[in-house]
């Protein structure tokens, strides 16, 4: 985690230090949660790290890495572009998962799974065009403009959090949380 911080700051993306912060604090969080301890909490923490050390080396890599970006000049428009959408979509999919815990750690929630996903999709999609309005007034675009970027972030959110309702829903079923822990001792 300090290599990533060192990145961040030699780099200049102090626009990452809140994200790395709020990250590092809810695997911290969650890693003191038995629900979250009795899941594949480690391959989650890895998929945090990998995520958050892919957008770091990423939006890093033009400065750590001049030679290399600027050897293929063509080629940047469309590999930020690719990367990008990447970002968002892995975005949406942790933070989906983060959410789904904090969800079961602080709610008693009986019933079906599905309204609970659902819940999730529609606060991370808040949470995202949030995050927009954020990224907007850091870089002094105005708070309530967005540009066309952030409107195709806003979308690939939206995507990405679809992609986490339907890989929640195949992995929990459109069944009750009973029937669901009866389903997985079978």
């Amino acid at each position: 985690m300090l290599a990533l911080t060192l990145v961040i700051l030699v780099t200049g993306q102090y626009l990452l230090l809140g994200y790395w912060l709020a990250l590092f604090i809810s695997i911290e969080f969650l890693n003191r949660q038995q629900i979250y301890l009795k899941s594949r909490f480690k391959a989650l923490n890895l998929l945090y790290f990998i995520y958050l050390s892919f957008i770091i080396l990423e939006r890093g890599s033009k400065v750590l890495f001049p030679i290399i970006s600027a050897s293929k000049p063509n080629l940047d428009l469309s590999k930020i572009m690719v990367l990008n959408i990447v970002e968002h979509l892995a975005f949406a999919l942790v933070v989906c998962t983060q959410l789904y815990f904090y969800f079961c750690i602080f709610s008693r929630q009986t019933g079906h799974k599905k309204w609970l996903h659902l819940k999730i999709v529609v606060l991370f999609n808040l949470l995202g065009m949030l995050n927009e309005v954020y990224q907007a007034s850091f870089t002094f675009k105005g708070q309530f403009s967005f540009s066309a970027e952030a409107l195709k972030d806003i979308f690939v959110n939206i995507a990405g959090s679809v992609l986490y309702f339907c890989l929640a829903m195949y992995w929990f079923g459109w069944i009750s949380p009973e029937e669901n822990i009866t389903r997985n001792k079978l």
